[in-house]
Parts: C-alpha cells; structure tokens; sequence
C-alpha cells in the first residue's frame, strides 16, 4: 500500500471519529432534558430484512404546562409502555425531539480510531522494512 493511500486511511479514519465526537457531544446542543413516559411502542417491519423489526416509540412529556406526544426511532431493548426515559427537545419548537442514546456516536468513533491504528502500524511497518533496505545500500557503497 503505498504511502498515500496510507494517509488518505488515516484523514479518513479522523474524519469519522470526529463525526462521531459530533454525534456523541454535540447532537444535543441547544435541547433542553427532560422526562418522557413511553406510551405505546410499534414493531416496523425493516425493508429487505427477514427476521428483525425497527421500532417506532412514542413518548409523552410536557414543557411549559403543555402536553406533547411524538414519536422516536431511537429504541433501547429495555424499553416498555410506562416507562420513564431521558429525551431532549428544541425549545424553539418542542415537537422536536431527540433520544438520549449516544450509541451511534460512539460506534463512529471506535470505528474511526480501529482505522487510525490500522492506518498507523501500516506507517510503522512500512518504515520498519524500508530501513534495512536503505542500510544495505549504504553497505554495498
């Protein structure tokens, strides 16, 4: 693999664990926390997926002395009607709601640094082969 190929892996590897620090701190900048109850929980079937459902969580809160219901894609496999979750909602327009799960977050930045330290012991282990090489022609001078 050549050296440019290398570094494009690592610029690569950065850029998804930075997206994943965004999604992980970031995402629910501006909202405000507050206390939901799950009242109703649908199984949605997954397009070309035999044997698993997404779920759809509709959760009920209210701000401001006035009640809101909406619903959520975000699904934890604890969940059940009644219980009391975390969301976060926009203040500006509290429809808008967030879950408080950081999962994907942290899937983007674990994935994002196993390929900086693939793309790194590549580096290493290229420099490493290189060396002896270089020694023998300096030798052979």
């Amino acid at each position: 693999m050549s050296n440019w190929a290398k570094t494009a892996l690592c610029i690569i590897g950065l850029i998804v664990l930075l997206v994943g620090g965004n999604i992980t701190f970031f995402s629910h900048r501006g909202y405000v926390e507050t206390t939901a109850v799950i009242t109703k929980i649908e199984e949605v079937p997954r397009i070309n997926a035999e044997d698993t459902n997404d779920h759809k969580v509709y959760v009920q809160y209210e701000v401001d002395g006035q009640t809101y219901e909406q619903s959520s894609d975000h699904y934890q496999f604890d969940y059940s009607v009644g219980k009391e979750i975390r969301i976060y909602y926009d203040p500006n327009n509290p429809t808008i709601i967030s879950g408080s799960s950081n999962v994907a977050g942290i899937v983007f930045m674990a994935f994002g640094g196993v390929i900086i330290l693939v793309s790194g012991i590549l580096m290493l282990t290229n420099k490493k082969t290189k060396q002896p090489q270089n020694r023998e022609v300096c030798n052979e001078r």
